[in-house]
């Protein structure tokens, strides 16, 4: 017949197969040589006979018949080998994803500079006065128009509050606008002071 051993899915995952044992093979052998718990669980793919044995009798068949334990050694031996090897290709397909990630990154990160760029150049001759803040009021965009209407060049603004800015004759609901748009991450649009 034909035994499949997995590894049962961790919070909702799918189970993943670890190997399939057909007629003459055998598994459990980690539990009695180990003397842990199963690491992974084994169900029946088609109709098979299984023949059981408890530790004591695993053990003394190994002293009885000591070819016995060789050739579990060569059959140990064999599965390692053949995780080692589809752990090597696991390891280079996840490679090749984190390169093709990597190179993806590297591709949206070039377009989001020529993107910023091109912005900053539209934003830097737009007639209009333009000033870009965080959620905070901190300033990190402030075009030429802007220089040119306060009187402050961008050295001197960027990473302060948008406040410094403001006349002590702008009026408070103007004020209160702007704070509640910047602190719902909208835009605000008005005349200030």
């Amino acid at each position: 017949g034909s035994v499949e051993i997995y590894k049962e899915g961790v919070d909702g995952e799918e189970n993943v197969i670890l190997a399939m044992r057909r007629s003459g093979d055998f598994f459990g052998e980690m539990a009695l040589l180990e003397n842990s718990p199963r690491f992974a669980t084994a169900r029946v793919a088609a109709d098979s006979h299984l023949l059981e044995l408890s530790k004591a009798a695993f053990i003394s068949l190994l002293y009885e018949i000591p070819i016995v334990a060789f050739e579990i050694m060569g059959v140990l031996a064999a599965r390692l080998r053949q995780a080692d090897l589809q752990s090597i290709k696991d390891l280079k397909d996840k490679n090749a994803s984190l390169e093709n990630v990597g190179r993806q990154l590297e591709e949206s990160n070039y377009r989001l500079v020529r993107t910023k760029k091109f912005l900053e150049k539209i934003i830097s001759v737009s007639p209009d006065i333009v000033v870009v803040t965080d959620r905070n009021g901190t300033i990190y965009i402030y075009n030429k128009a802007a220089q040119e209407i306060y009187g402050h060049n961008y050295e001197e603004v960027r990473g302060k509050n948008v406040r410094m800015l403001h006349s002590p004759n702008c009026p408070p609901e103007t004020l209160k606008a702007l704070e509640s748009s910047l602190g719902s991450n909208e835009t605000f649009t008005g005349e200030i002071l």
